[in-house]
């Protein structure tokens, strides 16, 4: 060994070793400045330092092998040591390829640094609303800016309106959401004054970063963001790259009258994502949409406002089931189109764009293209990342389904939309264990949301294979909660599921008229199906076939026509309409069935069944069936085995040895009327 170490000092190899070594150092350091001010992807860099790592063994041989002398430079063959250091550079190579592998198949992060930051809602000091509004707009702004560097993580305007007024200590809020740094500040308006208290906060120290009153004699609310965001930036040493400098420190608008309109119809929209009764969210929304309006009135060239009014609008579109959806699309693509003209490098323009071609013209993969783009130029956005992952979704792309709505959930780590989606994508992609933790999370975050407590259940059912779980909660925890029609139809569920007949009918016929689920006469036509009322049953479905012809007289969203043509079907068939049935099947189908895309496409099947076992097609269904427990999707075999839409088919021989064929022990019955010792008069 004595000898090798001597050779190696002989021959230079190890200077040469230790000055690679630091050269490359301080040109990736260099490198980690010049790549994003340059606008490079975030591959790049990674690319750039394998190369580096892979340059070092190769340096390493060569100054093995090559000497220099007063000749000039020669290939001198060692006497010892060449067979050990060929290995070891060998072993160097290979811990570089690895490294740079291992980093390929982890999912990739959209930001390019450690940093994570909250930005706390900002503290009114005045009572009047001038200060209570800046101080809202303020804390909206501040968020929206931040999350478009890509150095930096933001968590949502959603997870951190929670800690408004908060009394526990910082530190419980950084844990929480899982951030190194917290921004909190206070606004007040003194006269003509706008003075605004700010300090960065290192959330592991609780230490001062940094901290400034700003006194200015403006209520220019662009202003104040852009100095406090720039301020953050600079102090946490974010590169920022010649787009991410000019998005901080140029205005949308010189109308300040148009950009507070603007942020406050955003504030609105958004709020209207929470849970509330469907009559606040349209009025909500309804007041949002007028204010964005207000502020492309005030100034028409204000390309930030005509992409969110253009939001506004496809969202409404899309969410409102049974209005005029018409006006509302046609308004959606003409703003999204302005948006793009004035800035078509704007993300939120882009976004637009790609939330038209989803929500309206159903052209996914252009939706994917836009949303990729406004995700890339806005990795902190969660509303874009969510919006992608339903867009992967719909092309089939399950695995960057799950991806993205996990990065969405990092985002917003303590909003339950987030959560929920996040667990629907793991439960979708069978990773239950994990949906099952997450589930626990979010019902500890939200014990007054019965969507969490729910999950819980849910997910516990899906690994078991029968409903044990669920229709324990449904009996137990459910009633702890208040009365909605998703508390009703879980209760009629549990009913119907343990052979409780008389209870579902009740669970139906005792609901209060605000928590009537969709469809309660066909679920009371069911129960009195089972209960051998007969006669009382045909009234119930054709009372739901009239309800249902009724709102297919108005212009649908093809998706909204296929699930109440689904249901229709049903109906139909139970009231001795086989004909029509079969029709509003096909029909179904045809306009948005599996073949348009796999996810609500494949849901579109599903409901289905009802209707294929009720007509005795039973063929169709199971090759439906076969299709759906076949691919990815959100109804793999263990689901379609607890569902209600299948119960009626659990005795069908084709039915049992495909539920076998993906691992169902179809021998844990989960429906009572289907166990060997039921006595049941329904069919």
């Amino acid at each position: 060994m004595s000898g090798l170490v001597a050779e190696l000092k002989r021959r230079n190899v190890l200077k040469v070793g230790a000055a690679y070594v630091v050269v490359a150092w301080l040109v990736v350091q260099a490198a980690s400045i010049a790549f994003p001010a340059f606008e490079a992807p975030p591959w790049a860099l990674r690319v750039f330092i394998f190369v580096l790592l892979l340059g070092f063994p190769f340096a390493l041989v060569i100054a093995w092998l090559l000497q220099l002398t007063p000749d000039g430079v020669r290939v001198e063959a060692p006497a010892v040591g060449s067979k050990r250091l060929y290995v070891v550079a060998a072993l160097l190579a290979v811990v570089a390829v690895g490294w740079f592998l291992r980093g390929a198949e982890a999912p990739p992060k959209a930001t390019g640094s450690a940093h994570s930051i909250a930005v706390l809602p900002f503290t009114s000091l005045g009572e009047d609303a001038d200060s209570t509004g800046l101080a809202g707009g303020l804390h909206d702004t501040l968020i929206t800016q931040l999350s478009k560097l890509k150095g930096l993580e933001v968590r949502s305007r959603t997870s951190v309106m929670k800690y408004k007024d908060w009394e526990g200590g910082l530190k419980s809020i950084a844990d929480e959401l899982g951030v190194e740094v917290l921004l909190e500040g206070s606004v007040q308006r003194i006269g003509n004054r706008t003075v605004v208290n700010a300090q960065l906060i290192d959330a592991r120290s609780d230490a001062h970063l940094w901290a400034e009153t700003i006194d200015r004699t403006s209520d220019d609310l662009f202003a104040l963001q852009s100095e406090i965001a720039q301020r953050v930036a600079s102090e946490l040493r974010i590169a920022l790259s010649p787009s991410e400098r000019k998005a901080l420190s140029e205005a949308p608008t010189q109308d300040r009258e148009a950009y507070a309109l603007m942020v406050q119809g955003q504030r609105l929209i958004s709020d209207a994502l929470l849970p509330m009764s469907e009559t606040d969210r349209e009025a909500k929304r309804k007041r949002g949409v007028a204010l964005l309006e207000a502020a492309v009135a005030r100034d028409p060239a204000f390309a930030l406002a005509w992409a969110a009014l253009s939001e506004a609008y496809a969202v409404i579109s899309w969410d409102t089931r049974f209005s005029d959806r018409r006006s509302y699309a046609g308004k959606a693509r003409d703003a999204a189109q302005k948006a793009l003209a004035l800035g078509d490098d704007l993300p939120e323009a882009r976004y637009a764009r790609g939330g038209v071609a989803l929500r309206l013209d159903f052209d996914f993969p252009l939706a994917v293209r836009e949303l990729e783009y406004a995700a890339e130029l806005a990795p902190g956005n969660a509303e874009f990342q969510l919006t992608l992952a339903l867009a992967y979704r719909y092309i089939g792309r399950w695995d960057d389904y799950v991806r993205v709505h996990r990065r969405a959930y990092e985002l917003d780590p303590t909003s339950m939309r987030a959560g929920f989606n996040y667990y629907a994508a793991l439960a979708t992609a069978g990773r239950l264990e994990e949906a099952r933790a997450l589930a626990v999370r979010m019902a500890a975050l939200h014990p007054e949301d019965y969507f969490a407590a729910r999950m819980i259940a849910d997910v516990e059912s899906r690994m078991r294979g029968d409903l044990t779980p669920l229709v324990e909660f449904m009996r137990g925890t459910a009633p702890g909660f208040p009365t909605s029609s998703e508390v009703v139809k879980d209760r009629w569920f549990a009913a119907m599921a343990s052979g409780d007949y008389a209870a579902a009918l009740a669970a139906i016929d005792t609901a209060p008229a605000d928590a009537t689920p969709d469809l309660a006469n066909t679920m009371r036509g069911d129960a009195l199906r089972r209960l051998g009322r007969d006669e009382a049953a045909r009234e119930a479905y054709a009372a739901e076939r009239d309800a249902l012809l009724a709102l297919l007289e108005a212009d649908l969203d093809p998706f909204v026509e296929a699930t109440l043509r689904a249901a229709l079907a049903y109906a139909q068939a139970r009231v001795g309409e086989p004909d029509d049935a079969r029709r509003n099947v096909a029909r179904a189908d045809t306009l948005w069935g599996y073949g348009r895309e796999p996810s609500d496409g494949g849901r579109i099947w599903y409901w289905l069944m009802p209707a294929l076992v009720a007509l005795g097609d039973h063929d169709e269904a199971l090759a439906k069936l076969t299709t759906l427990a076949g691919s990815q999707s959100f109804h793999p075999a263990n689901q379609i085995w607890i569902g209600w839409e299948t119960a009626d088919l659990h005795p069908h021989p084709g039915f049992r040895a495909l539920m076998r064929q993906h691992g169902v022990d179809v021998d844990r019955e989960p429906f009572a009327f289907n166990r060997p010792a039921a006595t049941d008069s329904g069919n």
